[in-house]
């Protein structure tokens, strides 16, 4: 540290991603505490945007997102020439999309490289014909992917758009009619990977895919992801993640909807990746409702039913899905924010403090199946009801018994971003307050702090009375 009389500068530095947590005393002995999510990178990207004949296009947006940090994004917008800069990004797969105010779009996903890379938008185009999702459950007349039919049942039909060899995003699309009375456009879809049991989870073969819906008169809605961003969790023995489901709200007047898949090989074009559409369709319904009238409930998932351990995906495809907070609201705000700091940092806990976070984290998803289960949850009454579960769930997977070090890892990664009130947690059980005590105040010259003098022991000594009385 270089500290003078108004700044401390620290510096060094390594990672692309660092957790940075500030422990300090005032000269009355007050703490003060913090953490900061650091992200570096030093990697420049052009992009060109290219319109639909081919031209450079001017005056588009483009918004880069590093899918495997949540909420870590940036946009440029395109010059004279079609292009424009994202700068200082990280080494890591950056989802793509570029939209125009003409309903024309263009999404890639990538590794983050100096090298340009080209968008190429498609405008929107009305289906020919009587195209509708009536047929096939919706997976006749795309352009792009494979229809395979089960020969075992023969309404078994499912559209696979895969990378098949190929270094670029592979891309497949379909445009349907609307029945008049219709609220909501959906998809169902799964992502399988090779890289999983291939045994490249983790590393920088990141492959991705995205999913879109337009309508003709504006709406879209669209969602980008990749291997190392859902979590090993999301993901069984053959690399395939469990049925997902994307919806589009139709604004009325809506005459037709545009289907758009992309998938692509991240840093190689070896073990392929695939999207596998189920079903495309649409829907009477616009709210939570029995599955049989209503399959556009998030909650009619199996997952969501059922939440996977090691996955942070309750909270966007399940809670989101159905309530639909936004990125304020607890499913986005604490529930995946924190799910996935957990994950960015369990190299801060030993293997016992990893094994509590995944059992912890499992058991607050499962709690709140039966709050939405019901359709009868609002965005206020789920938050309440997830900040209410966390002392039952961090006691029951065993908070009482951590370590030193996974405490300290534990505050200072989430402090009260994961219970309204600090203190609840320590008070849940009657010997879990007494115990968490004894833990801080043993941490007197461990590795995890850095300091062996007395000022080490007193500070944690101060921050469990602050965290005890706040």
């Amino acid at each position: 540290m270089t500290v003078t009389a108004d700044s401390i500068s620290f510096g060094g530095f390594e990672e692309d991603y660092v957790l940075l947590s500030i422990f300090a005393l005032d000269t009355l002995g007050n703490p003060i505490i913090n953490s900061y999510e650091l992200h570096f990178g030093n990697i420049d990207m052009p992009i060109q945007v290219l319109s639909p004949d081919d031209q450079p296009a001017s005056g588009v947006i483009v918004y880069g997102n590093a899918t495997i940090y949540p909420g870590l994004s940036q946009s440029c917008v395109t010059d004279t020439t079609g292009i424009c800069y994202l700068t200082n990004l990280p080494a890591t797969t950056v989802g793509l999309v570029a939209r125009t105010d003409t309903n024309s779009i263009a999404v890639d996903g990538l590794a983050a490289t100096s090298v340009q890379v080209t968008l190429k938008l498609f405008s929107f185009e009305a289906p020919s014909g009587n195209a509708t999702m009536d047929t096939d459950d919706g997976l006749s007349g795309w352009t792009g992917g494979t229809i395979s039919q089960s020969l075992r049942i023969k309404r078994d039909t499912t559209l696979t758009v895969a990378t098949n060899g190929q270094s670029d995003l592979q891309t497949a699309s379909g445009k349907f009619k609307v029945h008049p009375f219709s609220k909501v456009a959906y998809i169902k879809y799964k992502f399988v990977t090779a890289e999983v049991p291939g045994g490249y989870f983790g590393t920088q073969f990141n492959d991705y895919y995205s999913v879109t819906i337009r309508s003709d008169n504006g709406a879209f809605v669209t969602v980008t992801n990749s291997m190392n961003a859902m979590g090993l969790g999301a993901f069984d023995a053959a690399g395939a993640t469990d049925w997902m489901m994307l919806s589009l709200k139709l604004p009325e007047n809506a005459k037709s909807v545009d289907f758009t898949i992309g998938v692509s090989n991240v840093a190689d074009s070896l073990l392929d990746s695939s999207v596998i559409v189920d079903k495309a369709g649409e829907a009477e319904c616009d709210q939570c409702g029995d599955c049989a009238s209503c399959p556009t409930d998030s909650m009619c998932l199996d997952k969501c039913q059922h939440p996977q351990r090691g996955s942070c995906d309750f909270y966007r495809t399940c809670a989101e899905g159905q309530l639909g907070c936004g990125d304020t609201g607890y499913p986005i705000r604490y529930g995946e924010r924190n799910c996935n700091k957990f994950k960015n940092n369990l190299n801060w806990f030993t293997t016992d403090g990893q094994n509590w976070i995944f059992d912890t984290m499992w058991c607050l998803q499962k709690a709140m199946v039966p709050v939405l289960a019901p359709c009868t949850a609002d965005c206020a009454s789920f938050s309440q009801a997830a900040f209410d579960s966390h002392p039952g769930c961090y006691v029951d997977s065993g908070v009482c018994g951590l370590s030193c070090p996974d405490v300290v890892a534990l505050l200072f990664t989430v402090k009260e971003d994961l219970f309204q009130d600090p203190k609840q947690i320590f008070r849940t059980a009657t010997g879990c307050l007494e115990r968490v005590v004894q833990t801080l105040s043993g941490c007197a010259g461990d590795v995890l702090i850095g300091v062996t003098e007395g000022p080490t022991l007193k500070m944690l000594s101060v921050a469990t009375k602050y965290l005890l009385s706040s």
